[in-house]
């Protein structure tokens, strides 16, 4: 279903339908179909392809509500596909990993109670394989905010009922590498450039932004090389403790001190780094955007940009900006500076030196990303937007009338593993 149909589609159902549209099994041909048991559900897939190319998978036709499950089974549904605009080379195979999550909410008090938990994001370099669920929930199914194209498996509980639930995803991932050597047609849509040059109240443009950008590029005109410029800054800064800063804030201007000096935070780096670099990107006219994701595997390069055991806490934060001819360039200025601290690397280090030159055009796919940033809206939840969710959302209540509960009243963990193909 292309993504303008599937949009008007949604507008027109809302989150429980009274009379919600199943997805039909996929069964092979003389095959059986099995049915999931009680208080379990699942999307089909096909295993990654071994080698090269695309993973096999099966995609069938979205729907927009929320099955009432009776008794907490859960149903059948579609993942939307996202068009990605830049191709990798084809050399990298996929590996896939298992993520299991568990969720349990202490609530504050007695009523119906919803939980959003965000799935990743499907393009060239990453494919949600399989999707299962099971728990004492009321009814569950998916859901997409369209403005910050974020799916959501979205849950509900009874009244007086504390809610739980575990959820596995199967998700393949591929080295993600820009070849600067690669021209080609990697034209985006001018609605989506203009999305991603704008600022806001937390990512703002002028003043000690668009200061810096100047000042860091100088005579520098062409975007490639002023993008280059602006990573190459952001690693070589002094970072400043976090008991001194607001650097969870999620405020840019909480980095800007007295002056108009910017100074990075040591903690929250990868968001900081990420933001301060789409941040300059945009006041100088490049389309740049923040990806939020997380990691969920060993790293090959450093053992600090991995992560193993429970990775509900390794949220990280990268960067994408866009040039025309090339599509959108991935970039990781955290973690260089990240590998500098945790790996006691002098800047002028070999080793530094490499990292510092690899992460500019590459991501590591031991990670997994969920969304570009934005405002990003609950389906069915209160009405005020999130910056960005890479965590489960749990309130009480449900509509523009429910209430989040703190992150300390939600527990969540999360085991990571590679699958071997």
């Amino acid at each position: 279903m292309k993504r303008r149909a599937f949009l008007a589609a949604s507008a027109f159902l809302s989150l429980f339908s009274a009379a919600p549209v199943l997805a039909k099994p996929v069964q092979k041909k003389g095959a059986t179909a099995k049915t999931p048991a009680k208080g379990t559900a699942k999307t089909a897939a096909k295993p990654v392809a071994k080698g090269h190319g695309k993973p096999a998978l099966h995609h069938r036709g979205t729907t927009a509500g929320l099955r009432d499950t009776g008794g907490g089974s859960g149903f059948r549904q579609s993942r939307p596909m996202a068009a990605a605009s830049l191709t990798p080379p084809p050399q990298f195979e996929w590996r896939e990993y298992q993520i299991t999550g568990k969720l349990q909410a202490k609530l504050p008090g007695r009523g119906r109670s919803r939980a959003w938990i965000p799935l990743p994001r499907e393009s060239d370099w990453q494919r949600d394989m399989d999707v299962t669920w099971k728990g004492n929930f009321e009814r569950i199914g998916l859901k997409r905010d369209p403005g910050s194209d974020l799916t959501f498996l979205v849950a509900d509980w009874k009244d007086g009922t504390t809610p739980e639930l575990e959820i596995t995803t199967r998700v393949a991932t591929r080295q993600r590498l820009f070849d600067i050597t690669r021209r080609g047609n990697r034209n985006e849509d001018e609605e989506t450039l203009q999305r991603f040059l704008q600022g806001s109240s937390k990512l703002p443009l002028d003043g000690a932004i668009a200061d810096a950008a100047e000042r860091i590029t100088g005579r520098i005109r062409e975007p490639m090389p002023q993008a280059r410029a602006f990573y190459d800054w952001i690693i070589d800064q002094p970072l400043k403790s976090s008991a001194a800063s607001q650097c969870a804030s999620g405020d840019l201007q909480a980095l800007v001190g007295p002056g108009g000096q910017i100074t990075l935070c040591d903690d929250a780096l990868g968001w900081n780094a990420s933001a301060l670099f789409v941040g300059l990107c945009r006041a100088s006219g490049i389309p740049a955007r923040v990806v939020y994701g997380q990691r969920i595997g060993e790293s090959r390069q450093f053992p600090s940009l991995g992560a193993t055991g429970n990775v509900a806490t390794a949220q990280h934060c990268r960067a994408e900006f866009y040039v025309a001819a090339y599509g959108w360039v991935p970039v990781d200025p955290a973690d260089a500076r990240r590998a500098m601290i945790q790996d006691n690397l002098r800047s002028d280090d070999a080793k530094t030196v490499a990292l510092k030159r690899r992460l500019f055009g590459f991501w590591e796919m031991n990670w997994i990303a969920y969304h570009t940033g934005g405002d990003v809206r609950l389906p069915g939840g209160p009405d005020r937007p999130l910056g960005w969710v890479i965590a489960p959302q749990v309130a009480l209540g449900d509509g523009p009338e429910a209430v989040l509960l703190p992150a300390d009243a939600v527990v969540w963990q999360q085991e990571s593993r590679g699958v071997d193909s």
